[in-house]
């Protein structure tokens, strides 16, 4: 999960001159609907090449192309004991050498966490760590990690010794595809939001229901079966959930009314989770929170949420970050990532 600012521009002036007009980062959020070889398909596939060419770090244009069903595939099941340790003493010793309990959980000597999914698919992992967050969707909110049940064994087993931080956290893509909607399989056509009705046109109100439904879809569909198959713990309210919000995936630009349709989408994603007892943070930069969402007001569900903070240049620059403003009001920074041998390091800020 990391931040791209280099690609930002590059990426929207890219989007302007293909569309004539502004419109989204690509039509990246085309859903399952489809069938693989019909005409519908190999026209979004060609909107995916031409309009997102960088849209996601995580996301090759292999894998764009494949169906979204394989995507969704659980991983063999794999033993694992979801209990957690207990917390030891506070230090950050990111180079001890890690133990095991009774239980099997690693007893970790470091305060660092990592989050990880599907490019780290089939990659060793790191056995010290004191929390992980793992990607449940694949890419793009439409499809699953297919390495979700096995990163899911990996994070259950993490030490868990940073307060406030649990062992096992999950991470969600979004984006808001409302601007491409002939490209879209998964818009919603109707639903009940505090924006009023959606009707299936490009509004608040049906960008909210899209938000809410692609978290539900991926509690339900992709969440629910993978830690089933892990055997941990497969409800949403016992997880954190952070909103992964990055200028590479689909989002509507151009005006204030397309960031407050952007926020929407996150607000029913919130919506969705908070429903489930669960607890939300959201993930991005500066920057790109301010491209996408813009100011987020005082009585918007998105308000108070922690959040995780992206562009650490190491860990004594994670630290410094620490002090930076949230990225919503009323809100605190709780975690800074940075990126150290190819891999995502996050820093809990105490």
């Amino acid at each position: 999960m990391r931040s791209a600012l280099r690609s930002v521009v590059v990426a929207t002036s890219a989007v302007v001159a293909l569309l004539g007009a502004p419109a989204t980062a690509g039509a990246a959020e085309t859903g399952t609907g489809p069938e693989a070889g019909s005409e519908q398909s190999n026209r979004t596939e060609r909107a995916e090449r031409e309009l997102a060419p960088d849209r996601d770090t995580r996301a090759s244009s292999a894998e764009a192309a494949e169906d979204d069903t394989d995507q969704a595939k659980a991983e063999p099941e794999t033993d694992a004991d979801p209990a957690k340790a207990e917390p030891e003493t506070d230090a950050d010793q990111a180079e001890a050498e890690p133990e095991q309990d009774e239980a099997g959980r690693i007893r970790s000597g470091t305060s660092i966490g990592y989050d990880v999914s599907y490019p780290q698919c089939g990659i060793e992992l790191p056995e010290d760590r004191a929390f992980a967050i793992v990607g449940v969707n694949g890419g793009l909110s439409t499809r699953a990690n297919p390495c979700l049940s096995a990163q899911l064994v990996w994070a259950h087993d993490s030490s868990g010794r940073v307060d406030d931080q649990p062992a096992a956290q999950l991470y969600l893509n979004t984006a808001n595809p409302g601007q491409v909607l002939d490209l879209v399989t998964t818009w919603p056509s109707d639903g009940d939001t505090p924006y009023g009705d959606c009707d299936g046109g490009n509004s608040p109100a049906c960008s909210w229901q899209y938000g809410w439904e692609r978290a539900e879809n991926s509690a339900v569909s992709f969440l629910r079966p993978a830690a089933r198959s892990a055997r941990v713990d497969s409800q949403p309210s016992r997880y954190t959930w952070w909103l992964d919000v990055e200028t590479m995936n689909t989002w509507q630009i151009g005006s204030d009314d397309a960031r407050d349709r952007n926020r929407a989408t996150l607000e029913g994603m919130t919506a969705y989770l908070l429903s489930k007892d669960a607890e939300v943070g959201v993930y991005s930069t500066g920057y790109q929170w301010g491209r996408i969402v813009g100011e987020v007001p005082e009585d918007s569900d998105l308000a108070g949420l922690d959040s995780w903070l992206a562009g650490a240049d190491d860990l004594d620059d994670a630290r410094d970050t620490c002090d930076d403003g949230p990225l919503v009001p009323g809100g605190r920074v709780t975690l800074v990532q940075y990126v150290e041998d190819d891999l995502d390091h996050n820093h809990a800020c105490r």
